[in-house]
């Protein structure tokens, strides 16, 4: 009898393990499909310039990119780059961090950022926040995150000028593709989400060359 008992038992442990496991992998496939809900796109407008100079550099034949927003690398430059992030699906979402690559105080071949603004002039200063010095990109590390309910869009500015160390030789350009990035959370599991939609880029010119 007693052994009859200790089998059912271990069975019952058993099929308890197999339901939290299948449950826990449920889990986590619904909130990595609710993370790729997130869209992060660059707006019509992508740059918005007080000073300096934005333009467009054509990807080539080989891309399916077309044109991408690119500003010259100047000075002078105060710029800001405008992206939309949007939840498309029907769970809510949360952005804890967002990354501009080649956005870093240490960018050789981008610009700085200095500032980013959210809705209702909300501003996420860059000197409180962390920055990937290594790769040069703006790591935004947001106190409080920002929620997103299904449908949910909001929009960002991200001020830039130009960097300390520019290296760019006057006419070359860098692109950056699939670009701003986020770290997104669905029922409290995170993942990095990609921009989509072409992303930015940075052009050359005479004084990037002299000061590189």
């Amino acid at each position: 009898m007693r052994n009859k008992i200790a089998r059912r038992s271990r069975a019952a442990i058993a099929v308890t393990a197999t339901v939290v496991v299948v449950a826990g992998a449920i889990w986590v496939g619904v909130a990595a499909h609710a993370r790729d809900s997130l869209s992060i796109y660059m707006d019509g407008q992508a740059f918005v310039c007080e000073s300096g100079t934005a333009t467009f550099v054509e990807r080539g034949q080989q891309s399916d990119e077309g044109t991408v927003p690119v500003i010259e690398l100047t000075r002078d430059l105060d710029c800001t780059l405008r992206f939309h992030a949007t939840n498309d699906g029907p769970l809510a979402l949360e952005i804890s961090r967002i990354t501009i690559p080649s956005g870093g105080p240490q960018t050789s071949g981008g610009a700085s950022v200095v500032q980013l603004d959210g809705e209702f002039s909300t501003a996420y200063p860059l000197a409180a926040n962390a920055t990937d010095g290594s790769s040069g990109d703006a790591i935004v590390v947001l106190d409080s995150p920002i929620r997103f309910e299904p449908g949910e869009s909001q929009f960002f500015q991200a001020t830039l000028r130009y960097p300390p160390t520019p290296f760019m030789s006057e006419g070359a350009w860098e692109v950056v593709p699939h670009a701003p990035n986020a770290t997104v959370s669905a029922w409290g599991i995170a993942g990095e989400r990609e921009g989509v939609r072409g992303g930015y880029g940075f052009l050359g010119t005479a004084e990037s060359e002299s000061d590189s």
